[in-house]
């Protein structure tokens, strides 16, 4: 003969506390009826959501080369509201971290810089060059429009000298 296993006298006893619980606790979706068993169904996803995240590309570099210069390193949030709506700042960290070549930016918190001071810190924390990433054009793209917008010339540099002769 088994051993008897809590207050309940018989199995069929068991199982009926069983269905009366979970009649009283669970959503009526949840249950079978008349059983009163677990529907399956009920934990099965109704559709997959798949997320497009957004891809980085020379703009998004080219402002967080921006937000890097005008906010310094560690200012994620900072550099996330205002260069890039849209991303997160462990979105903004995790690409910083990836255009310095360095996982472990906090020797560097704060430090500001523009395009060739990044890539600067870059060629200094061991990479090397830059070559075929965004950084090389994105970068050097936002430094030279600062620089023209610093100096009051707009559009291409033909235009540009031409408006200054």
């Amino acid at each position: 003969m088994a051993a008897q296993q809590g207050p309940f006298t018989s199995q069929e006893e068991r199982e009926c506390w069983l269905r009366d619980v979970r009649r009283a606790l669970c959503p009526p979706q949840m249950l079978l009826e008349p059983s009163g068993d677990i529907n399956q169904n009920f934990f099965r996803p109704d559709a997959i959501l798949v997320l497009n995240h957004p891809k980085w590309g020379a703009a998004e570099e080219a402002r967080l080369c921006q937000g890097i210069a005008q906010h310094g390193l560690g200012a994620w949030s900072q550099i996330a509201a205002q260069h890039l709506p849209g991303w997160d700042e462990t979105s903004v960290k995790y690409r910083t971290a990836a255009l310095l070549g360095c996982s472990d930016l906090r020797a560097h918190a704060g430090w500001k810089g523009g395009a060739a001071e990044i890539r600067a810190l870059r060629a200094q924390l061991g990479s090397g060059a830059v070559s075929g990433s965004a950084l090389s054009g994105a970068c050097a793209a936002a430094e030279t429009q600062a620089a023209r917008t610093a100096s009051g010339v707009h559009g291409d540099d033909s235009q540009g000298e031409a408006g200054m002769g």
